[in-house]
């Protein structure tokens, strides 16, 4: 069965990440993510790749709040 990945929880919780920090999913910040994230490969260090692509270290926020381990903001 194929489901399309726009119905997902993943998608939903993707948008509204994108949402509340970086404008929306648009063609600028999928072209932002192809160049400073994918076009990479592993050739440099992911930690510091992803913290250069998000602008801010990695924290675990989000992952506490959809849990309901942490107020949301």
């Amino acid at each position: 069965m194929d489901i399309p990945l726009a119905s997902t929880p993943y998608r939903e919780r993707c948008r509204s990440w994108h949402r509340g920090q970086h404008g929306g999913l648009t063609r600028a910040n999928g072209d932002r993510f192809r160049s400073m994230i994918l076009s990479r490969g592993n050739s440099a260090d992911l930690a510091t790749t992803y913290e250069a692509w998000r602008g801010a270290p990695p924290t675990i926020d989000a992952m506490l709040e959809e849990r309901g381990l942490k107020p949301a903001r």
